[in-house]
């Protein structure tokens, strides 16, 4: 059974119940966007290539300006390209300043990945406390 219905953006949402369970499914694209979690996809030169709706969010910016920009823009010390040369996931503590000058200790996890064929790199990063014991270590 498949329901499906209009947003008044005129986006289509569809899920669809699986099997004698009854429960729905969804495709990863939609978890992705309504995901807690900020999820940013950069290139090997550190190019913002795609955003889900939490990382706008927490920074500030729209979409589009997002991705004018890239990831070093955003978090202190800026982008290290030798970092990524090795290709390793990574994860760690920073600062990221938002549109509004605004500085916000994010935990994160960035790993390599192919999308289209192409390297990429994917970041799934999200908010602590400052009174976090983390927090004193971004940079």
């Amino acid at each position: 059974m498949s329901t499906r219905s209009s947003s008044s953006s005129g986006a289509c949402h569809s899920s669809s119940v699986s099997g004698s369970t009854g429960s729905p499914s969804f495709s990863p694209g939609e978890a992705v966007e309504s995901a807690f979690f900020a999820i940013s996809v950069y290139d090997d030169d550190g190019r913002m290539v795609a955003v889900n709706k939490r990382a706008a969010e927490l920074l500030g910016y729209d979409r589009e300006e997002l991705l004018r920009h890239d990831v070093g823009a955003f978090t202190e010390g800026g982008f290290d390209r030798t970092r990524l040369a090795s290709r390793d996931m990574r994860e760690g503590v920073r600062l990221v300043q938002g549109k509004d000058g605004s500085r916000t200790p994010v935990a994160f996890v960035v790993a390599p990945a192919t999308l289209s064929g192409l390297p990429y790199f994917v970041a799934v990063w999200w908010r602590i406390a400052e009174d976090d014991p983390r927090a004193s270590s971004a940079a």
